[in-house]
């Protein structure tokens, strides 16, 4: 599987997502094959890309990247919360918006007072 996006802020790099391997069909060399022409493929199709960027989320694939000289650029958290909703739904703004409220945030004042109420910031 491959896809492949470009994003309009940053035109000049392609992101490789979702490289993947059915379990039945794993340790064959596979990944780092479907990898690498995945990488060969979108250089020769796009020779305006400076760069290609992949996620990855295993340690396995972090090493197959390196073979394929991909860099570690950066780490980043993956935070989740559960399908029923957050933890502290005061925190959450949902009151009615008047036809005349723009969709900006909450002041920072505002948002200190909900988490004082929450018990998650001193008061």
């Amino acid at each position: 599987m491959r896809v492949v996006h470009r994003y309009p802020h940053r035109r000049e790099i392609g992101y490789i997502h979702d490289t993947s391997v059915l379990a039945a069909h794993r340790g064959h060399g596979l990944g780092r094959a479907m990898k690498a022409r995945q990488t060969q493929t979108i250089a020769a199709e796009r020779p305006d890309l400076e760069l290609i960027g992949t996620i990855t989320a295993t340690t396995h694939m972090i090493g197959i990247n390196h073979a394929l000289g991909y860099e570690t650029a950066r780490t980043m958290n993956w935070v989740e919360t559960t399908a029923a909703g957050p933890r502290f739904p005061e925190l959450v703004r949902t009151p009615a918006k008047a036809e005349n409220e723009d969709d900006s945030d909450l002041a920072w004042d505002d948002w200190w007072r909900l988490l004082q109420a929450a018990g998650r910031a001193p008061a």
